[in-house]
């Protein structure tokens, strides 16, 4: 703020570092400031210290950050910790997707996958003026090159996808869907979601001995960062095996998914009136109900427009 001024709110100002401090550690743990004029642009820019970045990559406290770096950024930090975190989160956002994906699917699909796992549970993806509905399915079309350079030597040391060229530059992957490898994906998910899918089941006894044995475990009581000896042992072994052979698995992640959304997205909305201002919230939500607005219009005509064709065609 000393650096930079300007580019905060005069309510940031007035309240100064400590306000800003206290008000930062909210929600996501980031602090945004949006239309700030760069080289004849607007730019929205997020401030947001290493030890709280490096604890969302790893562990997706909140996967407000790790999750927007699922996607194709560029990364100018120069910190190791940084970049290493990151390809723990990339890894860890592959074999999310691939629970929740069949045993075939396309590469368009499993990006689509990995894209959409920040935005579960988001509001925003559901109001007037929100994100556009699109936003996912754009994001992959896009950069789907980009995709590919970020996942594909993930891809090949994982060791469980086979990977078949079906039409010029498209993809169809197969992966290993056996137990062993689901639960070995499920045991090795970041440790906030870990935790809650483990205490989702370790609260059901009576579903399975696997899940009753472990919660009289002391192993229960808290969930490192990285499987550890003790993981290893036969009582989570057959825990992560259980769990992954459940009919309602994929639905109880996608719920785990939105319950660690949900909360960061709300306050961090919240916290942008402070950030931001009165005046430059008004602005940011205007200009996103005037895209959704448009978005909305387009998708109509082309509606419209393949209705008249079918109808020309049947006639």
């Amino acid at each position: 703020m000393a650096q930079h001024p300007k580019h905060y709110s005069m309510l940031s100002r007035l309240l100064g570092s400590v306000g800003i401090g206290l008000v930062q550690q909210r929600g996501a743990k980031i602090w945004y400031n949006p239309y700030v004029p760069l080289e004849d642009e607007l730019v929205k820019y997020g401030i947001m210290s290493v030890d709280d970045l490096c604890a969302d990559l790893l562990d997706w406290e909140t996967l407000y950050v790790s999750g927007r770096m699922h996607k194709p950024v560029a990364l100018i930090t120069s910190d190791a910790r940084v970049r290493l975190a990151q390809q723990v989160n990339l890894a860890s956002a592959l074999r999310t997707a691939l629970l929740l994906l069949p045993k075939e699917f396309t590469e368009v699909e499993l990006y689509t996958q990995i894209a959409s796992l920040s935005y579960t549970g988001d509001f925003r993806m559901s109001v007037p003026g929100g994100e556009n509905s699109n936003k996912v399915r754009n994001i992959v079309v896009n950069q789907r090159e980009e995709f590919r350079r970020l996942y594909a030597g993930l891809m090949r040391n994982l060791g469980t996808l086979s990977v078949e060229e079906i039409n010029g530059n498209r993809f169809k992957i197969t992966q290993d869907d056996s137990v062993s490898t689901r639960a070995s994906y499920a045991a090795r998910l970041p440790r906030c979601l870990r935790q809650k899918v483990q205490d989702h089941y370790t609260s059901q006894p009576n579903l399975d001995p696997a899940f009753l044995k472990l919660s009289l475990s002391k192993t229960l009581d808290t969930v490192p960062r990285r499987p550890s000896s003790i993981e290893r042992e036969e009582t989570l072994n057959a825990f992560w095996r259980a769990v992954v052979q459940r009919g309602e698995f994929g639905q109880v992640l996608v719920q785990k998914i939105a319950e660690t959304v949900k909360g960061p997205a709300w306050s961090q909305s919240l916290k942008g009136i402070y950030t931001a201002g009165f005046t430059r919230t008004l602005r940011y939500v205007g200009a996103k109900i005037g895209k959704a607005g448009r978005n909305r219009i387009s998708r109509s005509r082309a509606t419209q427009s393949e209705l008249k064709s079918t109808m020309i065609g049947c006639a």
